[in-house]
């Protein structure tokens, strides 16, 4: 079951992208995310962290998005004897449910108190904007060639 994680400061900036099909826009997201993840012994234990970044997107106009994330708050309450932290994967994808992109982190750690409380992450979106009638319309076309 992922590891659910509150956003716990965030800076954005928005930039246009001038590619050959049109303009595109990066909104690039820098932060923290808070946690609880404890140890349980010298096993390594693993789960996935998963949180919205707070851009609202369609489908159409997402493109891509990437992402990035580092331990940025980890401790022990005792003597560290089999300590270790660790983000093994970062990834970044659109959740048509939600119609944001969710950050998503493979976390683990070992030690019996270890504790991993917060990561940094860096985070790229690739989109266009596309006025929401004309997205209806590409919608429509879509259906009328399905019929066909």
């Amino acid at each position: 079951m992922p590891v659910n994680a509150v956003i716990d400061s965030i800076q954005e900036i928005e930039v246009q992208v001038t590619e050959a099909d049109g303009p595109k826009f990066m909104t690039i997201y820098c932060g923290t995310a808070t946690f609880n993840f404890t140890g349980h012994d010298a096993n390594w234990r693993r789960d996935r962290l998963e949180f919205y970044l707070p851009k609202r997107l369609s489908s159409d106009e997402f493109h891509r998005a990437i992402a990035s994330a580092a331990p940025s708050s980890l401790s022990n309450d005792d003597h560290a004897v089999w300590a270790g932290w660790a983000v093994d994967r970062v990834g970044a994808d659109y959740d048509d449910d939600e119609q944001k992109v969710k950050l998503w982190a493979d976390i683990a750690i070992r030690d019996c108190d270890g504790h991993l409380d917060r990561i940094s992450f860096q985070a790229y979106i690739l989109w266009q904007n596309i006025p929401r009638r004309m997205q209806k319309v590409q919608r429509i076309d879509t259906v009328a060639k399905a019929v066909d």
